[in-house]
Formats: C-alpha cells, structure tokens, sequence
C-alpha cells in the first residue's frame, strides 16, 4: 500500500500521478504534433506595442493593430511562418482592404504563397529599432518539443508551479547540437534555451520562456515569453500574450503583443 500511494502527489486539492521527465516528454510531443495540425489557417487580431529605448538617450514608441496569422512551414526550413497585416498604427488606420489574409486563405496555394511573402515585406516597415525580429513567432518554442527536435536539447525538471490556476511542471531546456534551429542571416549558429510550463497528465503547454544570444559574443540577447489561455471557439489553447525583449549594442527593445478573435478558415494552404 505504501509503494502504491508514493506513485501519486496531492498538490491543491487534486490528484494527478506523478510522471518522470520522458514520460512528460513524450506526452508533450504528442501535443505539439497535434497542435500544428490544428492550428493551421487560424487568425487572430493583435495588438502589438513596441518601445526602443536608445543607449544615448531617447525613447520611441508604437502601437500596432494587425490581423495576424500563423502558418505550417516546411520541415527543416521555417516551422511557423508568421504574417501581419496592419490596420492601424498608433491609433490612426492605415490606407488598405483589411481581411486581406483571410481572402488569401481561400486562394491558390501558389497565389496565396507569393502575396503573403509580398506582405510580411511590406508590413515589416512599421516595425521600430534596428534589430530585425524573425522569431517573435509565438508557436515556435514548441517545435522543441516534436520528437524529431527533442534530442537536441538536454532538457530538466525543476518542479511544479501553478499557472493560471492549472498545475504545471517546469521543465528547462537547452540547446547542444550544431546546426542550431535559430541561426543569424548569415548562418551562424544561435543556441536557444528556456523554459516549458507542461501538464503533465496531457503534456499541454501553458507557458513558454525563450532566450537567445547568452552565449554568443556579439549577439543580439532575446527573451520570449508566451503564456496560453483556453478558447472556447477553436476547443484548444492558444497563444494570449507574448512579451519580447532584445538587447542589443545600441539599443533594447521590448514588445508586449495581445491575441484576441481567433477565427478559423478552413484551407489546405501550405508555404513552400
């Protein structure tokens, strides 16, 4: 009786069997597997505030509004490609369709393909700061986690803590094989680490924390952290917030980005 009852630990009132760190593991990528196929074609409204505060003084500010849309990539390329189609910058609405992403949806996949890259050109002129952001990418942390990725990073169990009012295991992770996944313009490698804050029955994640550019000399340092939030129209978690901070020589920028209406198109839309 004592063996069976140290398999199992009380923690506010409820009863979840205790799981080790593979077992997390793999019940995370259970759901990350299944996350990509049932996030594809999903938008959502943002609202995007970014502050660049310069070494010799000086702050800057905007405010962006954007339909915003994740979307499958290929494998060994991008995982999630991301596209924003601005609405209204600082309070003033921009000239333009809105809903252009939507409509795409219901294209060709080569017509929706090439206006999309055409864009997330085009829109990446709002952005301030001179440091280019290519993974502010809410969804991209849980890459790490598909079973073809696990085995590059040395992850760890650091505990429980409440999310939400959900409880979580904290499991850290950091990344050790060459080619890393998140690489400069120019192909240099950029290890990546942080944190996951998982269910461990169901291997759901509440929270994510990524940081780049610790152990790199002249990198740009970057955190990202993305918390979940359940939506009752899409029957899964998604993404309610991502706050992001970068430093860099001249400059540190943080970004604090919330989602709301989330809609579903159904396509069979794929960037190649």
């Amino acid at each position: 009786m004592r063996t069976a009852l140290a398999a199992f630990i009380v923690t506010a009132g409820v009863l979840w069997q205790a799981a080790s760190l593979e077992e997390i593991l793999e019940r995370a990528a259970v759901y990350a597997q299944g996350y990509q196929r049932d996030f594809t074609s999903v938008v959502a409204e943002e609202h995007y505030v970014q502050t660049v505060t310069r070494r010799g003084g000086g702050v800057e500010r905007r405010t962006l509004r954007s339909d915003f849309m994740l979307l499958r990539g290929d494998a060994g390329r991008a995982p999630w490609l991301s596209f924003r189609d601005v609405f209204e910058v600082d309070g003033t609405a921009v000239a333009g369709e809105r809903g252009r992403l939507e409509r795409w949806l219901r294209d060709s996949r080569a017509s929706f393909a090439s206006r999309a890259r055409a864009l997330a050109l085009d829109q990446a002129r709002y952005n301030i700061g001179d440091v280019v952001r290519t993974i502010n990418v809410p969804l991209l942390p849980l890459e790490f986690l598909a079973r073809e990725n696990q085995d590059r990073f040395r992850f760890r169990l650091r505990g429980r803590e409440t999310v939400m009012g959900t409880e979580t295991v904290v499991v850290t992770f950091e990344e050790r094989r060459k080619p890393t996944l998140i690489r400069t313009p120019d192909g240099d490698d950029v290890p990546a680490n942080g944190t996951f804050w998982i269910e461990p029955s169901s291997g759901r994640v509440r929270e994510t924390d990524l940081r780049t550019g610790e152990s790199g000399r002249g990198q740009v340092r970057t955190r990202i952290v993305v918390t979940y939030q359940p939506n009752e129209r899409l029957n899964m978690l998604v993404p309610s917030s991502m706050e992001e901070t970068y430093l860099a020589a001249r400059e540190t920028i943080t970004g604090t980005a919330r989602y709301s209406n989330y809609r579903r198109f159904e396509t069979d839309v794929r960037i190649k």
